[in-house]
């Protein structure tokens, strides 16, 4: 199912209506005043799946909160603080676009506008009718080389499917609300809510 097309020539780059799909889930979340979304990570190696975990992520033009399990990470838009709980530790770092799309599903919005390819065909996801976009990487030495995401006609992603070499990643939205308000402070990292962990600075 994720090889399928429209019916268009296999060389077209960029599909013209994939392109129109993207823009307009890009502008929904770029400019909601906050998102809150709720989802489940599956990871596989091949087909065969090695595990899940769930989490929540709060989301603010290019800043989010990240919330899963004992972790929890924030980008301000620049700087990608991570926290620990099981050993009180706090890595501070300027994450790479690998990091970013792994940590956050919906950094799509940006990435397919240079260095991808795309293509379009419409699917069936949870009984509605939704779109597929299929994102290839132009180059071969790309961090990221496919990516495809299942998106609701109203634009709202449901489904975001990553290939880092032979494995996969599936994030599946549980719960998605644009109707939020965060300050940007919500997005740093304070350490004086955590007066025990150790801070590293990897910069």
């Amino acid at each position: 199912l994720f090889s399928l097309f429209l019916a268009m020539p296999m060389t077209a780059q960029k599909n013209a209506q994939a392109k129109k799909i993207l823009d307009a889930t890009a502008k929904k979340i770029n400019e909601a005043s906050g998102i809150e979304a709720t989802f489940k990570l599956t990871g596989f190696v091949g087909s065969t799946e090695q595990g899940s975990s769930s989490g929540t992520i709060m989301l603010k033009g290019k800043k989010y909160k990240l919330v899963t399990g004992d972790m929890v990470s924030w980008f301000d838009g620049k700087t990608l603080c991570s926290y620990s709980a099981d050993i009180e530790e706090v890595n501070i770092s300027t994450p790479t676009k690998k990091e970013l799309q792994s940590m956050n599903p919906y950094a799509f919005v940006s990435l397919y506008k240079k260095g991808y390819n795309y293509t379009m065909t419409k699917n069936t996801y949870n009984g509605k009718e939704m779109y597929d976009v299929n994102l290839l990487a132009e180059s071969a030495k790309s961090e990221i080389p496919e990516i495809i995401i299942t998106i609701s006609k109203d634009y709202t992603p449901a489904c975001i499917r990553m290939r880092q070499g032979n494995n996969w990643s599936r994030i599946t939205i549980l719960k998605f609300s644009t109707s939020k308000s965060y300050s940007d402070g919500y997005f740093t990292f304070n350490a004086k809510d955590y007066p025990n962990a150790e801070v590293i600075d990897m910069r």
